[in-house]
């Protein structure tokens, strides 16, 4: 017998159970510790593993509360700004169902989110006008600074992955440290830029609810075939 819909619905509250979708790009230290956890049958080795795994994850934690911490002190401290950036999943045009444009050479554009004060703002390329190497992110940041950068701002706290090739490199700090010195008139009070990175695979941060939310409004489009497009998407998007 099928047991009815409030049967099913008192266990599952009892028990405190629920559904939810399976994870995504999991860490993949988590997921070999997990599993030369779950292979290994001595206890001595799973004991070792074990607290292995629960020292990365607590890293990882630290560092995503630190985040948090440096957030909330710039909403109470207007001489700190914070400022998290990263880079989007490369969009395609043109994207349609049609089978037929599967073997087409898509053409890449590429989209720096750079997220501060619960607002995100979108640097938007294509592949014909440059790479997304660490030169295109730090030019990127430059212009945010340019156009949002407060006069009475003494340090700036920038937050991202940590990427080699895009964010962690001397040319990323390189590009920063000349900024500081070329506008130390400019900005007398700005005194230090700050660059912090998140434990590899445990990096989830604003940037990427803000591309959630854009990914739903690509999906309800379900033809796009120029830049422009998804242009208007990004500035129609509530974020």
């Amino acid at each position: 017998k099928v047991p009815s819909y409030t049967f099913y619905l008192e266990i599952f509250t009892t028990l405190g159970l629920k559904f939810k979708p399976l994870k995504s790009d999991t860490c993949k230290t988590c997921d070999l510790l997990r599993v030369k956890i779950n292979a290994t049958s001595s206890e001595d080795l799973k004991n070792k593993l074990t607290e292995e795994l629960k020292i990365h994850q607590a890293l990882g934690e630290s560092l995503q509360n630190e985040m948090k911490s440096d957030m909330e002190r710039a909403k109470n401290d207007n001489s700190i700004q914070v400022v998290v950036y990263d880079l989007q999943k490369v969009l395609i045009i043109p994207k349609a169902p049609s089978s037929l444009l599967y073997y087409t050479r898509n053409f890449n554009i590429y989209n720096l989110n750079i997220h501060e004060n619960n607002n995100g703002n979108f640097y938007v390329w294509t592949e014909i006008e440059a790479s997304r190497g660490s030169r295109e992110i730090a030019s990127c940041i430059i212009k945010h600074f340019n156009a949002h950068l407060k006069e009475d701002t003494a340090e700036i706290i920038l937050w991202s992955d940590s990427c080699s090739g895009q964010n962690r490199n001397h040319i990323v700090a390189c590009i920063l440290l000349h900024f500081l010195h070329k506008n130390a008139t400019k900005y007398p009070n700005l005194k230090k830029i700050t660059l912090k990175f998140l434990k590899s695979g445990h990096t989830f941060n604003i940037c990427d609810t803000d591309f959630g939310t854009l990914e739903k409004a690509f999906r309800r489009q379900q033809i796009i075939c120029t830049l422009d497009q998804y242009l208007d998407i990004m500035r129609h998007c509530k974020l």
